[in-house]
């Protein structure tokens, strides 16, 4: 009997919807703590700089805003990523479900528990990095207004340096809700394939990069075992593992 041809399914990647929202969400963040601390600690300082013991009341109100965004924070950032995750998963198993029913299989997705040990790993972390954002923020702004004090109580470098710091932040925000959207959806796709009994997937390269890895250009079109991973500059690596890759896997089915 001649054997049938496996069935390669198209690319699914990540949401760019999702990935500028994700953005936008962390932004918004930074806007509120940048506001917190114009108001609490740029304009007053600016204003008394004559005051007596400025510096004991610098020392408390910079103490005052980090105590505050640390208790918001662990707040915002497990409601913020419990949001992205669960976007992020129902639009992956949405769009497969529609290709695997185009091609003719009818299959159903349930709430398995290896599903959702996958989802917990990328809550956890994703967590970790939404707080990073805000208390690197936080961190960078008491080392400049301690600056600032040294310098002569220099208001005008200390307004700079909050500029760069907006900056700096604001393009870390962005790398890593590239990178957490990709690396969730690779998560899901990894654990929704387990389940369907796919073992087997097929490299494909993004020329989204600005900067490609060369090893990853010449990965594109590679077979390779899905629970290994593929062997590239010497080690078994997964789409997305690497910070900055935007490579993606077509999974392929076995008839």
């Amino acid at each position: 009997m001649k054997q049938k041809k496996p069935i390669v399914l198209p690319l699914i990647p990540p949401s760019v919807r999702i990935q500028k929202e994700y953005e936008r969400m962390m932004m918004g963040m930074i806007d509120e703590i940048r506001a917190d601390v114009i108001r609490d600690i740029v304009k007053p300082f600016k204003n008394d700089l004559a005051m007596d013991g400025i510096t004991d009341w610098l020392s408390h109100v910079m103490d005052a805003v980090i105590n505050r965004w640390s208790y918001n924070l662990d707040r915002i950032a497990p409601e913020m990523a419990k949001v992205f995750v669960g976007k992020s998963k129902s639009n992956y198993e949405r769009r497969l479900l529609s290709i695997l029913r185009r091609r003719g299989f009818t299959v159903g997705f349930n709430h398995s528990q290896y599903v959702e040990e996958q989802m917990q790993v990328a809550l956890g972390e994703n967590i970790g990095l939404i707080k990073s954002v805000g208390e690197q923020y936080l961190d960078r702004v008491r080392l400049s207004v301690w600056q600032s004090v040294k310098g002569g109580y220099d208001v005008e470098g200390l307004i700079k340096r909050l500029r760069e710091i907006d900056g700096m932040s604001e393009r870390r925000a962005k790398i890593i809700a590239n990178d957490q959207i990709g690396k969730i959806n690779d998560s899901i796709e990894n654990a929704r394939a387990k389940e369907l009994g796919v073992t087997k997937a097929i490299w494909m390269h993004s020329s989204a990069s600005k900067e490609p890895r060369v090893s990853h250009v010449k990965a594109n079109g590679m077979e390779y075992d899905l629970e290994k991973g593929a062997y590239i500059d010497h080690e078994w690596i997964h789409p997305r593992d690497k910070i900055g890759c935007k490579c993606g896997k077509r999974l392929i089915i076995e008839l």
